[in-house]
């Protein structure tokens, strides 16, 4: 039985292993609706009545639905029938706020996918559930003042994160009311840090800090139950099953300090002021000699007619200014990094260039149906930009143009880096309708993107996308062994045609705990199947994560035009280091 007792499966290993395996395919015509998926939610084995069950796509790549979310609610055994299901892959998720699973957290969700491929019912998706406990409390100041509308935190003692630290339960979900008293509930058995005052940490630079604030409300350093901002020095609040822990208080103290940033920007080939440029102001982390931008602030921050800008309200932190994309102005530029600790700061300055510009037309490869060409016409082209420079860790520099009629496309401004192009629809009830295949430069291809620096002028860029309206649809068998709990298991399609689609996402889904898997919008033509079993990575405070070795087995599949193809994938699993049961 699929069971939600398994969460935390997105942690994969890195290294890979090969086997070779063999199954059949064949073709049908899809059956768009009439699955199933039924269970019972209980707590300690007593049904749970009236908990509304909700189903949320377990497509790769955040595709969205367009439907509204199928639902279900429990009878008055715990009983839940989700009817009428389209083909697709799903996470069921019990609306059940003041319950947690044991052993895991407070989302009450199966991160294990359940596939519906037709007209199957697909049963025993359960849920055992605990009720959470309560922490409740008061915020006050130093007058004993009541502090209200301020965020609370909790920090689980118990668990870690991936990076090691504390791993945040309820991030600003809480707020204290008119008198200073916040209520947590549904909280997971455990130990944990409360605190308020929304903060990230600079590592590298003595401490600094920037936070969160809210509209019209002083921001406070972040302090700790009962009055500390020490971290180390928090009182640890422990939680049982079911159990209210009370005045769990916090006393804060110094408001968070801030700044005014001024600067001016210029152009940097004749050092003559720039008018009317937008900015943004992005907040630097990562330690002096890697830094990188690990926060945005979307402030309305245009220059004067002096080439002139103010910034006010800025926390402590490290900084820097940058043109906005899409600001319309076919210019680039930054500051460089400066630190913001106790004082306002002045004489930034911003050196602007012109930069970069990419131009090209998105081409339909195969089915030129009229009607398909329109939906094309639909998307708009994302140039992101992953820049070498100071800030481009956060992720980079993104600028979005719709398509001309004609299908041509030309973006401005860009920062010099590495270019990505992907297609992003207007309507998001065309997501996935289209599939990148390749992009090419004067014919050739360009699988790692498009090298450009400020100044250039990019053509001849032919971006080759293909209807994808084929479905893979699959059943994985196990030889030679059990599946350990925890493991995760993804299917992935990669062209086996030459020089066709490499580095591009031709379709991925997760394989339930049955062995099913669906691969929906897949463009016509002949894949390689990978199927990799992972076995789960996830670890406890002062435990070190346990890698495996994957197990992968390959196949070939045609996918036709609005068809299904179905095939059957066996996967080896007596191998050393496999994520099988002992």
């Amino acid at each position: 039985m699929l069971r939600s007792r398994i969460l935390g499966l997105f942690l994969l290993s890195l290294s890979i292993f090969t086997i070779d395996s063999f199954g059949q395919s064949t073709v049908k015509t899809a059956n768009k609706t009439g699955g199933v998926i039924t269970g019972r939610i209980t707590a300690h084995g007593k049904g749970l009545a009236g908990v509304t069950v909700t189903l949320h796509s377990a497509n790769f790549g955040g595709q969205a639905q367009s439907q509204d979310l199928l639902q279900a609610k429990t009878d008055a055994d715990g009983n839940y029938r989700i009817t009428d299901i389209p083909i697709g892959s799903y996470f069921v998720t019990p609306i059940a706020p003041v319950y947690t699973v044991p052993g895991a957290g407070r989302l009450t969700s199966a991160n294990e996918a359940v596939v519906i491929t037709g007209g199957d019912t697909v049963s025993d998706i359960d849920f055992s559930l605990v009720p959470g406990g309560v922490i409740t409390g008061r915020v006050t100041d130093t007058e004993g003042r009541p502090v209200i509308e301020q965020s609370v935190s909790l920090q689980s003692v118990d668990q870690t994160n991936q990076q090691g630290g504390p791993r945040i339960v309820a991030p600003g979900s809480w707020r204290t009311d008119d008198r200073g008293v916040y209520r947590i509930y549904g909280v997971p058995e455990g130990h944990y840090k409360v605190s308020v005052g929304a903060q990230q940490r600079m590592s590298g630079y003595s401490g600094m800090n920037a936070y969160s604030t809210i509209m019209g409300q002083k921001s406070y350093i972040q302090t700790f139950h009962p009055d500390t901002t020490d971290s180390t020095q928090a009182a640890i609040v422990e939680v049982a099953e079911g159990a209210e822990v009370s005045n769990v208080d916090i006393t804060v103290g110094r408001t968070v300090e801030e700044y005014s940033v001024t600067g001016r920007v210029l152009d940097s080939s004749s050092n003559a002021p720039l008018p009317n440029i937008p900015f943004t102001l992005s907040i630097l982390g990562g330690g002096v000699n890697r830094q990188r931008a690990i926060g945005l602030m979307a402030l309305p921050i245009v220059s004067d007619s002096a080439g002139a800008f103010r910034v006010d309200n800025i926390p402590p932190g490290r900084y820097l200014v940058s043109v906005a994309p899409q600001s319309g102005t076919n210019m680039w530029g930054q500051s460089q990094p400066f630190d913001v600790i106790n004082q306002d700061v002045s004489g930034v300055e911003i050196k602007a260039t012109i930069g970069a510009n990419v131009s090209g037309v998105v081409t339909l490869e195969g089915n030129q149906d009229p009607t398909i060409l329109a939906e094309l016409m639909q998307f708009q082209v994302e140039a992101f930009v992953q820049s070498g420079g100071v800030g481009g860790g956060f992720g980079g520099t993104a600028q979005t143009v719709p398509l001309n009629t004609d299908g041509t496309f030309q973006v401005s401004g860009l920062p010099s880096g590495n270019v990505r192009l992907t297609l992003m629809p207007q309507d998001n009830s065309l997501q996935g309708a289209f599939k990148i295949l390749r992009i090419e430069r004067d014919g050739t291809q360009q699988p790692r993107g498009i090298a450009v620096n400020s100044g250039d002028q990019v053509t001849g860029i032919r971006i080759v996308a293909a209807y994808a309206d084929g479905t893979v649809e699959g059943i994985v068998k196990f030889q030679n062994g059990t599946l350990a709990p925890g493991t995760r298991i993804i299917a992935r399609l990669s062209s086996s045609t030459p020089g066709q689609g490499r580095g591009a996402n031709l379709g991925a889904a997760n394989v339930d705990q049955r062995g099913h898997f669906l691969i929906q919008n897949v463009p016509p033509g002949s894949y390689n199947l990978i199927v990799t079993a992972f076995a789960q990575g996830g670890r406890r405070r002062n435990q070190q994560p346990q890698p495996q070795t994957p197990v992968t087995a390959q196949q070939q599949v045609n996918v036709s035009e609005g068809q299904v193809a179905s095939v059957t994938v066996s996967l080896d699993l007596g191998q050393n280091n496999s994520p099988t049961n002992p």
